[in-house]
């Protein structure tokens, strides 16, 4: 997938191991680099279509904050399903939004101890039976539910969710997204 643009306000890329700045290469993301996003910027992939049977999704992140920031904002593809974190909690959440039954969701809330500031990977899946959520590796919630995927086309962000104007952008380091 192509990245079409890094919003402006990205503070830049860097090697995990040395912290050097590499700017304009756009597919670090996937090479052992790290996005740092400071609340106000994103990556925009360009519109395209999406899987409609099965998907799974896939992220690590590491929050700037106690809690998340904002609503919404690790991997979005509005219309078609969204890793959301619900602002002002640890709670994170997969909707996929079903062709004949709308959006559906599975959610979970880590323990007290559980700390955003380090990386976690966050994970979902839906087969067309089952949304279910992970983190690092571990199944942690399980929701039934079944439908097709809707085909949205249109753009797919990470670190950002488009709903409301200038809001829902992620505070915090972002690496390794996979679809």
């Amino acid at each position: 997938m192509l990245f079409r643009s890094l919003s402006y306000s990205v503070i830049g890329w860097y090697r995990e191991d040395s912290k050097d700045p590499v700017r304009k290469q756009r597919f670090a993301f996937f090479q052992n680099t790290v996005l740092q996003l400071d609340g106000n910027g994103s990556v925009e992939c360009a519109a395209h279509g999406n899987p409609t049977e099965a998907i799974s999704v896939s992220v690590w992140a590491r929050s700037a904050t106690q809690k998340w920031n904002d609503h919404g904002h690790l991997i979005c593809k509005r219309d078609a399903f969204i890793l959301h974190p619900a602002k002002d909690s640890k709670s994170i959440q997969f909707y996929v939004y079903l062709a004949n039954a709308g959006w559906s969701s599975v959610s979970f809330t880590p323990l007290e101890g559980f700390d955003l500031t380090q990386w976690h990977q966050y994970a979902a899946t839906y087969d067309g039976k089952d949304l279910v959520l992970y983190i690092d590796g571990t199944e942690c919630a399980r929701q039934a539910c079944s439908g097709k995927i809707q085909n949205a086309i249109q753009e797919l962000y990470i670190g950002h969710d488009p709903v409301q104007e200038n809001k829902r952008y992620f505070k915090g380091q972002l690496a390794h997204a996979c679809l």
